[in-house]
Protein backbone atom coordinates (compact mmCIF):
# COMPACT_ATOMS: atom_id res chain seq x y z
CA UNK A 1 0.00 0.00 0.00
CA UNK A 2 2.70 2.07 0.72
CA UNK A 3 4.68 2.19 -2.84
CA UNK A 4 1.20 2.73 -4.57
CA UNK A 5 1.09 5.93 -2.37
CA UNK A 6 4.00 6.51 -3.10
CA UNK A 7 3.30 6.24 -7.20
CA UNK A 8 0.28 8.12 -6.57
CA UNK A 9 1.92 11.06 -4.80
CA UNK A 10 5.07 10.75 -7.74
CA UNK A 11 2.13 10.77 -10.76
CA UNK A 12 0.62 14.25 -9.14
CA UNK A 13 3.12 16.21 -7.97
CA UNK A 14 6.44 14.99 -9.58
CA UNK A 15 5.25 13.93 -12.54
CA UNK A 16 9.20 13.77 -14.29
CA UNK A 17 10.40 11.31 -11.51
CA UNK A 18 8.29 8.60 -13.50
CA UNK A 19 9.07 6.39 -16.81
CA UNK A 20 7.04 8.26 -19.67
CA UNK A 21 5.37 5.12 -20.52
CA UNK A 22 3.99 4.91 -17.10
CA UNK A 23 2.60 8.04 -17.33
CA UNK A 24 1.12 7.87 -20.37
CA UNK A 25 -0.41 4.60 -18.53
CA UNK A 26 -1.97 6.15 -15.53
CA UNK A 27 -2.95 9.45 -17.95
CA UNK A 28 -5.24 7.21 -19.74
CA UNK A 29 -6.29 4.90 -15.80
CA UNK A 30 -6.78 8.11 -14.34
CA UNK A 31 -9.18 9.86 -16.97
CA UNK A 32 -8.72 13.09 -16.40
CA UNK A 33 -7.74 14.77 -19.52
CA UNK A 34 -3.77 15.53 -19.49
CA UNK A 35 -4.11 19.49 -20.17
CA UNK A 36 -6.28 19.54 -16.50
CA UNK A 37 -3.49 17.21 -15.14
CA UNK A 38 -0.92 19.62 -16.05
CA UNK A 39 -2.45 22.53 -14.71
CA UNK A 40 -3.30 20.92 -11.44
CA UNK A 41 0.77 19.93 -11.13
CA UNK A 42 1.82 23.39 -11.67
CA UNK A 43 -1.28 24.80 -9.12
CA UNK A 44 -0.14 22.61 -6.86
CA UNK A 45 3.07 24.18 -6.37
CA UNK A 46 1.66 27.68 -6.88
CA UNK A 47 -1.96 27.60 -5.15
CA UNK A 48 -2.60 29.93 -7.62
CA UNK A 49 -6.37 28.15 -8.19
CA UNK A 50 -8.46 26.49 -6.28
CA UNK A 51 -7.93 22.50 -7.00
CA UNK A 52 -11.83 22.40 -8.29
CA UNK A 53 -10.89 25.92 -10.80
CA UNK A 54 -7.55 23.75 -11.97
CA UNK A 55 -9.02 19.88 -12.05
CA UNK A 56 -12.76 21.02 -13.95
CA UNK A 57 -12.74 24.92 -14.33
CA UNK A 58 -15.85 24.54 -16.92
CA UNK A 59 -17.95 21.90 -14.70
CA UNK A 60 -19.55 22.18 -11.23
CA UNK A 61 -17.68 19.56 -8.95
CA UNK A 62 -21.16 17.71 -8.59
CA UNK A 63 -20.99 17.20 -12.74
CA UNK A 64 -17.52 16.34 -12.29
CA UNK A 65 -17.50 13.51 -9.92
CA UNK A 66 -20.65 12.45 -11.37
CA UNK A 67 -19.16 12.21 -15.17
CA UNK A 68 -15.79 10.74 -14.22
CA UNK A 69 -17.39 8.27 -12.02
CA UNK A 70 -19.62 7.00 -15.25
CA UNK A 71 -16.04 7.07 -17.11
CA UNK A 72 -14.11 4.66 -14.75
CA UNK A 73 -17.29 2.49 -14.83
CA UNK A 74 -17.05 1.88 -18.34
CA UNK A 75 -13.47 1.96 -18.74
CA UNK A 76 -13.76 -0.75 -16.29
CA UNK A 77 -16.62 -2.59 -18.18
CA UNK A 78 -14.46 -2.62 -21.26
CA UNK A 79 -11.49 -3.84 -19.42
CA UNK A 80 -13.39 -6.85 -16.89
CA UNK A 81 -15.79 -7.82 -18.97
CA UNK A 82 -13.63 -9.55 -21.80
CA UNK A 83 -11.31 -10.97 -18.92
CA UNK A 84 -14.44 -12.45 -17.06
CA UNK A 85 -15.42 -14.07 -20.37
CA UNK A 86 -12.13 -15.34 -21.01
CA UNK A 87 -12.12 -16.50 -17.44
CA UNK A 88 -15.41 -18.18 -17.57
CA UNK A 89 -14.80 -19.92 -21.27
CA UNK A 90 -11.60 -21.19 -19.77
CA UNK A 91 -12.79 -22.87 -16.98
CA UNK A 92 -16.21 -24.45 -18.60
CA UNK A 93 -13.76 -25.57 -21.45
CA UNK A 94 -11.23 -27.57 -18.72
CA UNK A 95 -14.09 -28.67 -16.93
CA UNK A 96 -15.67 -29.98 -19.96
CA UNK A 97 -11.76 -32.04 -20.75
CA UNK A 98 -11.52 -33.05 -17.38
CA UNK A 99 -15.45 -34.27 -16.98
CA UNK A 100 -14.95 -36.23 -20.61
CA UNK A 101 -15.53 -40.03 -20.34
CA UNK A 102 -12.43 -42.06 -20.93
CA UNK A 103 -12.85 -45.12 -23.08
CA UNK A 104 -12.50 -48.25 -21.69
CA UNK A 105 -10.66 -50.97 -23.68
CA UNK A 106 -13.02 -54.31 -23.95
Amino acid sequence: MGATMRVGYAYLVHAEWLPPSTVRTLDYQINIPVAHLDRFRRNIHTNELTRCATMHPDRSCRQFAITGTLNLLCRSTQVFVPLQCLSLAASVFWNLENDAPVCSKP
